[in-house]
């Protein structure tokens, strides 16, 4: 989902967030401590780079700069093992980090702290990405009345049970939502009739949404009800008819389109012969 750009030291710094903010470690380092940190982190040996990282404990910024850019695996993932526990330097990782394993422990540890977890920006990370069944339904679980945090799971998670109770916990709002995201989640996801039927009546007029749910939703009865609410927008209704998923949805969207024509054909003929029977009146 996140690409990140080329990356220097200072805009590391920057994009880490803790640029100003030093710990107690930050500002005890020595020169000599720094320069012999830095060799140990340059070694071609495992265990001197593995010594540099926990030399640098409580470091957060150069923690966090070795865990995004540092080539070493072993040395990349050392670094976010001593930065378990504190949420921001693991979301930062996570948001910019250019190495899948890296990414991969952020989200690990933040997964392992999910009982403990308030901040809904770690949350939907967990939702999303966790390969923890149970740390992904405890997030959305902690999520649950956060609409847009729920729209993002359903929207970008990989794993389907995250998805699945996101849309239920949407559901559950359906009546209180006004958010077109979240009301298009509840008409394109939910296995709740109710819920999809409410859902779609509060898209009334927003043919965008409809075009989506008439094209996608897994209900059948959803998709005619956005169609019929379409019936008179053929432009919609060619896109609905071309780009639906399913065949009775493309049937149906054909139907109302020659329909739409055949009015169109019939007016005009009318106006034809009402505009001739005044000309000859006259």
């Amino acid at each position: 989902m996140i690409v990140p750009g080329a990356h220097v030291v200072p805009s590391a710094m920057q994009r880490s967030g803790f640029e100003g903010r030093m710990t107690d470690s930050d500002a005890g380092l020595s020169k000599p401590d720094s320069a012999q940190i830095i060799r140990l982190l340059l070694s071609n040996e495992s265990q001197d780079r593995l010594r540099a990282v926990e030399m640098l404990s409580g470091n957060v910024t150069a923690l966090d700069y070795i865990a995004q850019n540092c080539e070493d695996d072993d040395t990349r993932l050392a670094a976010v093992e001593e930065l378990a526990g504190n949420v921001e330097a693991l979301k930062n990782v996570y948001r910019n980090s250019e190495h899948a394993d890296t990414t991969s422990a952020a989200v690990d540890k933040l997964a392992s702290m999910v009982d403990e977890l308030t901040d809904a920006e770690a949350l939907v990370i967990v939702a999303m990405h966790s390969y923890r069944a149970y740390s992904r339904l405890a997030a959305v679980n902690k999520l649950a009345r956060n609409v847009e945090a729920l729209v993002d799971v359903v929207t970008h998670s990989k794993h389907e049970d995250a998805r699945m109770a996101s849309v239920d916990k949407l559901a559950e709002m359906v009546d209180e939502l006004t958010n077109v995201r979240a009301l298009t989640c509840v008409a394109l996801h939910s296995n709740r009739a109710d819920a999809n039927m409410t859902a779609l009546g509060k898209l009334n007029g927003n043919a965008e949404a409809l075009a989506d749910v008439a094209k996608h939703s897994i209900n059948s009865q959803v998709r005619m009800g956005a169609l019929q609410i379409l019936s008179r927008n053929i432009e919609v209704l060619e896109d609905v008819q071309v780009n639906s998923n399913h065949s009775n949805t493309k049937l149906a969207a054909e139907r109302f389109i020659q329909s739409l024509r055949r009015r169109e054909v019939y007016a005009n003929r009318m106006a034809e012969i009402l505009s001739s029977t005044v000309a000859q009146e006259n």
